[in-house]
């Protein structure tokens, strides 16, 4: 059930202040983390290696991680878009009232959002690649990454890292 601020079904990614060009009409899932500090930096950088390493990833979707503060801590998250949002107001329109909270987007409209905040990483996306794609491709990735994880429980994740795409 959807929360009262939450943006509804069919939200356009552009009313967001989020720019990005989709390759291939990809899913996109954007991530709002908080600061990269403290506890919070380990969650980012987490997410941007997983983002930026699986390359079968990479294939079935774009990643967007939205940073409050110490985005230059995550380096070159290769195929991730990186946007700071220092005012939090990328947070407020998409109601981050728990971080990381996640958000996929088809075709530039709002499809999916995280609900629980103790999914964590795997549970995101698992999740997010559950959603029918408007491609083929994302359907393979969607059973890629099932394989990756060790099935629906993610069990078995490796270091993404040791994987080739």
């Amino acid at each position: 059930m959807p929360l009262p601020k939450d943006p509804p079904l069919g939200f356009p990614l552009k009313e967001t202040g989020i720019a990005v060009n989709p390759e291939r009409s990809l899913p996109i899932l954007v991530v709002v983390l908080g600061r990269c500090e403290g506890c919070q930096e380990r969650v980012a950088l987490e997410w941007a290696s997983t983002l930026s390493q699986w390359v079968t990833l990479r294939k079935a979707m774009k990643g967007v991680l939205v940073v409050q503060g110490g985005m230059e801590k995550l380096g070159d998250a290769k195929g991730v878009v990186l946007i700071e949002d220092e005012s939090g107001e990328i947070a407020r329109k998409l109601n981050a009232f728990f971080l990381p909270r996640a958000y996929g987007f088809v075709d530039g409209k709002l499809v999916w959002l995280q609900r629980q905040p103790d999914l964590g990483l795997t549970g995101t996306l698992m999740d997010f690649l559950k959603l029918p794609k408007s491609s083929e491709r994302g359907r393979e990735g969607e059973s890629h990454f099932k394989c990756l994880v060790g099935g629906d429980e993610g069990e078995g994740m490796g270091k993404p890292s040791s994987l080739k795409g």
